[in-house]
């Protein structure tokens, strides 16, 4: 069977980089003056997105609060976005035989589908020389 196209997903298929959440995350509550949360708790909040991430760490658990401020929320998303713009990158790892798997598909056009923010996924795929795998981000 012949392919055209191979489509990945980036965080949690070709990259582990919760810890540069879970520290981005912190240190957001941190000034908020929230209490801090554990990485475990942080791995089972992401998947949806930035600002349910940072929803459900204010509310302290998955289900959000339906009486979460807007002003706290949106003040935490922006210091969110400060701090995982410094921290993208830094501890993130690519899962085992992804470079290899991708090698193997040289020649194959590929495209990166994410939810990541694409200055966030610009500069994880920059760090980790993932970049030049892909034709479409």
């Amino acid at each position: 069977m012949k392919y055209d196209l191979a489509l990945f997903d980036l965080d949690g298929t070709l990259v582990d980089s919760v810890y540069d959440l879970y520290i981005a995350l912190n240190l957001t509550l941190s000034d908020l003056a929230f209490p801090i949360v554990s990485q475990r708790l942080v791995e089972s909040w992401v998947g949806n997105g930035i600002e349910v991430l940072v929803k459900r760490a204010l509310s302290g658990e998955m289900q959000i609060s339906e009486h979460l401020d807007k002003a706290l929320s949106d003040k935490a998303f922006a210091l969110f976005y400060q701090h995982y713009a410094q921290q993208v990158g830094e501890y993130s790892v690519l899962y085992q035989h992804v470079e290899t798997g991708l090698a193997a598909l040289r020649g194959m056009p590929k495209a990166l589908i994410t939810n990541k923010d694409r200055l966030f996924t610009e500069k994880l795929l920059d760090k980790l020389a993932l970049t030049s795998h892909f034709e479409l981000i």
